[in-house]
């Protein structure tokens, strides 16, 4: 008799894959990101001063936390009416409180770090290259995404990002254009490729209720 050991942590991967089987948390991401792209261009826009730079210091993380929990809620909702009358609903446990808290404060830590280090870089590059470096740390997290997630797409994402940092650093005078244009085009990446993993795995799926015994 063969004993069958379970890979717990192939199971929480193909769990966390699961999440991102139907696009939908990267078109409401992409379009999030999209959003936040138009608003900086709005606040660049704002002549005082003072009233800017407060846009940019409170404004901006705001939305952005506000942002992070609509997006869940949203994704879950859809997720409710188009994901799981389709192939179900699959988790595991959750962390609780303190350690869920935790990694949130790891994702911002995350994010501090990086910003710091394009701030650092930004004053010892000509400005007219930080898109493209922007966007090669974008490219990274994507492939640690691809990999962590078990989804490949998010290579191509990477690639696109990649390509998109690139052209803008080539084509674009340094700006806030430039920068906004490089967060509406990582948001419209984002979208197009939920959509298209949408169209597969809606046409690859039926309702469970629709299906003949």
């Amino acid at each position: 008799m063969h004993r069958q050991f379970l890979n717990i942590d192939e199971v929480m991967r193909n769990t966390r894959k699961y999440w991102y089987i139907d696009g939908i948390a990267e078109i409401i991401g992409g379009l999030f990101v999209s959003l936040l792209a138009i608003t900086y261009l709005l606040i660049s826009a704002i002549e005082h001063v003072l009233t800017r730079s407060l846009a940019y210091a409170l404004g901006q993380p705001l939305l952005i936390l506000i942002g992070s929990f609509l997006i869940n809620s949203i994704v879950t909702f859809l997720k409710q009416r188009l994901t799981y009358p389709r192939t179900g609903y699959l988790s595991y446990k959750k962390p609780e409180g303190t350690r869920r808290l935790s990694r949130k404060w790891k994702v911002l830590i995350m994010g501090a770090i990086t910003g710091v280090v394009v701030g650092t870089l930004s004053s010892l590059i000509p400005e007219r290259f930080l898109p493209v470096i922007c966007a090669f740390f974008i490219a990274l997290f994507s492939v640690y995404l691809g990999y962590y997630l078990g989804v490949p797409r998010f290579h191509i994402i990477a690639c696109a990002t990649l390509l998109l940092g690139g052209s803008i650093s080539y084509w674009v005078p340094p700006s806030m254009i430039a920068f906004s244009a490089l967060l509406g085009g990582i948001g419209c990446i984002w979208v197009l490729s939920g959509l298209y993993a949408l169209l597969i795995y809606m046409r690859q799926t039926t309702p469970i209720q629709d299906r003949k015994i």
